[in-house]
């Protein structure tokens, strides 16, 4: 029977094992989130997912080393553009898929020439006078920003048809990985062992060389820049983890060094940094997986792949993030497609054999009921009765073979029913009924018992709006039964040639 803080519960077959799905408003934490999966087995072009945006229609686009794909929720269209995917341990080479201010579409494909969408036509128009393009940024002022690999800075502004080279290579030391906007209008561009600020009025530019406050300059190429909404900037970095400035302060730090609940390692390669609508900070590293930073409660989730947990994180390697108009978390793969975390299909958590304790059995299911307690209990075919209880995190399993006269009487579990006394009506296939009272004893009723009930098998039991209790049995018809006067009155088919 369904409680208020329950939202549901069921069971389905996969192959010979059950997936048991519940929802529990009190138990669900995001550590046990669920990341679902899109790959060449639904139509993604290739399993590596350099890039992802969602344009002003709807549709999501996502670039692989084996072309562009647009996703509608229900199918891919393939376009002919393949993206660089290059990761070593202090740099990496993406190819990108951006939707600017106007929500207009950009990609910079395997040529690195930057070209926009025509969506009357659905093809690309390459933006000349720029070949070796990195990153896509628009300001607040609607002005284009063009990185690059080796050849400075470009903008194409609002009111012009062409590009302008801002900063000549000279001036940089290589490759702009990232671009970001501060409070102040200020371009941040993330590059090689540093962070240029770039005035965009005055077209001036100078290095901020960011240090730690514990080991001076930091050394490693920047590969993001976020700022929070508290005005703190946040760093990631390409093989030395991830650093924290206060809005007002003058040096960077660990995250260890503020109230966390967790240390992050401090050798972690980030990809890509992506700041939700909830005030998560996500954190994409190549071979540890995803980090989650709530930054409201100040607790840290990781989350990696596990072969034998179908909701964990598919591949550890993430090479972009991405939150779409629904709020959905979209990752970026280097090997196994997109993974995504929908907050809304959240409400559904799931167990399986796997992930219970040893002799714990949710196999096979064939009833799911919950008591006033919250206890979950779950009948299954040949492996007898289970208890979870969310509360403890705790679960057993009440079987024949149990080493107590206080025993089920069948391992074979039909049907369950929690009455409005709290009490747990047990329906088996072959011996009867058993109750499961508020003392935790089985009581049986079968034909041999001093309150006899003729049905062998009960197959689903329930209880009306006068709290009589309903058995439907097999060949013996309904019954309604009670536990201390037996059976009170038989509806049996004049029809039907058997009366289950």
């Amino acid at each position: 029977m369904a409680r208020k803080d329950i939202f549901l519960f069921f069971a389905r077959i996969l192959s010979s094992s059950l997936l048991v799905v519940i929802c529990i408003t009190d138990v669900c934490s995001q550590s046990q989130i669920t990341f679902r999966q899109l790959s060449i087995k639904e139509g993604l072009s290739q399993n590596s997912a350099v890039s992802i945006s969602q344009d002003s229609t709807g549709y999501l686009w996502i670039a692989t080393q084996d072309g562009l794909n647009r996703y509608d929720g229900k199918k891919f269209i393939y376009f002919p553009y393949s993206f660089v995917d290059i990761t070593k341990p202090d740099y990496s080479n993406l190819g990108k898929v951006y939707t600017d201010r106007k929500g207009e579409l950009w990609i910079i494909p395997l040529d690195r020439t930057p070209r926009k969408l025509l969506p009357e036509t659905q093809t690309f128009e390459p933006v000349p006078g720029i070949d070796d393009a990195s990153v896509i940024y628009q300001d607040k002022n609607f002005n284009l920003w063009f990185g690059t690999y080796t050849n400075g800075l470009y903008s194409l502004k609002k009111d012009s048809e062409y590009v302008k080279q801002e900063i000549l290579p000279s001036n940089l030391n290589g490759t702009i990985f990232n671009i970001v906007e501060d409070s102040s209008g200020d371009l941040l561009l993330a590059g090689e062992h540093s962070i240029i600020r770039f005035n965009s009025h005055t077209g001036k530019h100078n290095n901020l060389n960011p240090e730690s406050l514990a080991n001076g300059p930091i050394e490693a190429n920047i590969s993001d820049i976020v700022f929070d909404k508290k005005g703190r900037q946040w760093i990631a970095t390409y093989g030395d983890g991830l650093y924290l400035k206060e809005k007002n302060g003058n040096h960077f730090n660990r995250i260890s060094k503020f109230s966390f609940s967790d240390p992050l390692p401090n050798e972690l390669n980030i990809l890509d940094l992506y700041l939700d609508s909830k005030d998560r900070l996500w954190v994409a590293t190549y071979g540890r997986g995803l980090y989650m930073i709530n930054l409201s409660t100040q607790k840290i989730n990781h989350f990696i792949a596990e072969k034998q947990n179908p909701r964990a994180l598919h591949y550890n390697d993430i090479l972009c993030i991405y939150e779409d108009y629904t709020g959905t978390i979209w990752l970026g793969t280097d090997g196994a497609g997109l993974s995504f975390y929908d907050e809304y299909l959240e409400k559904f958590n799931s167990f399986i054999n796997y992930q219970t304790p040893e002799n714990i059995n949710i196999d096979v299911v064939r009833a799911i009921t919950v008591d006033k307690g919250k206890r979950v209990w779950i009948g299954t075919s040949g492996k007898g009765l289970t208890q979870f209880d969310p509360l403890s995190n705790s679960w057993q399993t009440f079987t024949t073979n149990a080493n107590s006269i206080n025993k089920i009487a069948s391992n074979r579990v039909m049907s369950l029913l929690v009455d409005e006394q709290n009490n747990l009506w047990i329906g088996t296939q072959g011996e009867g009924l058993n109750i499961y009272d508020s003392k935790e004893e089985f009581n049986h009723y079968s034909e041999d018992t001093a309150i006899p009930l003729s049905a062998e098998t009960i197959w689903t039991i329930f209880e009306d709006s006068k709290n009589r209790i309903w058995l439907g049995t097999r060949e013996k018809g309904l019954i309604q039964f009670d536990k201390r006067k037996g059976e009170v009155k038989y509806l049996k088919s004049q029809v039907l040639h058997r009366n289950n």
